[in-house]
């Protein structure tokens, strides 16, 4: 238990996730459905659509979520 990274985002935390690919880069809010640290894959729902999506936190709080 002493060695787990404390959570960097807590559920129900408004977080933003970026997907990247050919050049482009799209952000978008989502809601985190589980506490996570840096490095943990996360599911996320987005705030705009409800779709459920899944990425891997990052040391500076967003999500990326692969294409």
């Amino acid at each position: 238990d002493m060695l787990e990274s404390p959570p960097l985002v807590r559920r129900g935390q408004r977080v933003t996730a970026v997907s990247r690919g050919a050049g482009i880069e799209v952000r978008m809010d989502a809601e985190a459905m589980a506490s996570a640290a840096a490095g943990d894959r996360l599911r996320l729902r987005n705030a705009a659509t409800g779709r459920m999506l899944e990425g891997t936190v990052q040391p500076d709080g967003t999500v990326a979520i692969a294409p």
